[in-house]
């Protein structure tokens, strides 16, 4: 990834006009550029992105644009009349004041920018596309599923539509197999690798649980109960020997695509085949491994070839991360890639989301 890489608005080629992103580089942007309080709202949300990737801090620029926004946001609100109607650029500035508190830990001051975030738009009866094409609103849900995610809580996105139920409720689908699904054959990864990931995703067959049942797709909703007095299969004994041959190999001709999908199906494997929870110390070196491999691929070739095999990497990175900024710094990089999807990958990638954040719940109960 380059120093200039803008990691709000991704720069492939060829973006669907319903993804995200399209609705990022367009209507977004378009708001940004002519609203102050959301300029600098949205240039502190992208530069503490950015600070979170590279592993900076105390970085001035990001602290220039916070200030600006508080004291824009602020001066917008003091004059607004009773029959004025309040500029979207206002709540897009808020969302960013808040997404920001929340990825640095900083609750109170995060929870105050989404209190009054809730306010605003309620006031405006705001329909869940919120406005800017629907780009806010993918901002927000991905905002909740980074807090979810970082702080292992339900995500529920009821204050932007409070008709819908939490949409991880009842998870259908893992983020391996819409990874698998999409993924190009014979493109990224090596045949071998790839069945050995068909491998992994195929064994949560074998996993159930007593307290979570849906009538849907059950494979893909189920967690592992305890298996420490049932024989494990054959496939135990085999596939993470290969996969760590596999990731040493990617490792020497520095392919490090591969070796993050190999250092990410270890850790996941390891967590359905022996009940391990994501946070033990064997899975923490694996993902500061992971981590390492990530900052050396390229960004623009996941996005390009196979974003839901970057996104499933990622998050499963940030389960198994004890550090919480090293947590934080995973889901930041998977972020262009969700971004890409089409509306019904993205539904996908929130029913992967719940099924990782069911199975590493169900794991510490």
């Amino acid at each position: 990834m380059t120093k200039g890489f803008h990691s709000m608005v991704p720069t492939i080629k060829n973006l669907s006009p319903e993804s995200a992103a399209y609705k990022l580089r367009t209507s977004w942007v378009t708001g940004y550029l002519n609203n102050p309080a959301m300029f600098h709202g949205i240039l502190y949300a992208a530069s503490a992105n950015l600070d979170l990737i590279n592993g900076e801090h105390d970085n001035p620029v990001t602290s220039f644009h916070r200030a600006e926004a508080i004291r824009l946001v602020q001066e917008t609100i003091s004059v607004l009349q009773s029959y004025d109607d309040l500029p979207l650029a206002v709540l897009a500035a808020t969302w960013a004041l808040a997404h920001v508190a929340r990825l640095n830990g900083s609750t109170s001051e995060a929870h105050l920018h989404e209190v009054g975030l809730a306010q605003m738009i309620r006031l405006k009866g705001l329909d869940p596309d919120v406005g800017f094409g629907g780009a806010l609103s993918f901002l927000i849900m991905l905002s909740d599923i980074w807090n979810a995610v970082i702080n292992e809580e339900d995500a529920t996105l009821e204050f932007v539509n409070e008709r819908q139920s939490p949409y991880i409720a009842q998870p259908r689908r893992s983020l391996l197999s819409n990874a698998l699904q999409y993924a190009p054959a014979g493109e990224l990864l090596s045949k071998d690798i790839m069945l050995l990931l068909h491998m992994v995703d195929d064994s949560q067959d074998k996993c159930y649980t007593n307290d979570m049942t849906v009538a849907e797709e059950p494979s893909y909703t189920s967690v592992p109960v305890s298996t420490q007095n049932q024989p494990p299969n054959d496939h135990e004994y085999i596939i993470t020997p290969l996969l760590q041959a596999e990731s040493l190999a990617s490792h020497q001709r520095e392919d490090y695509i591969s070796e993050c999908c190999c250092l990410a199906a270890i850790i996941y494997y390891q967590v359905l085949s022996t009940n391990t929870p994501f946070l033990s110390p064997k899975n923490e070196s694996i993902a500061n491994q992971l981590f390492i491999s990530l900052q050396h691929s390229d960004m623009e070739v996941w996005m390009e070839k196979a974003p839901e095999l970057h996104i499933w990497a990622c998050y499963v990175g940030a389960f198994a991360s004890v550090n919480r900024g090293q947590r934080v710094s995973f889901l930041a990089r998977s972020k262009t890639s969700v971004a890409v999807l089409s509306p019904d990958r993205i539904l996908r990638f929130q029913d992967g989301v719940g099924h990782l954040l069911c199975l590493s719940r169900s794991l510490r109960q």
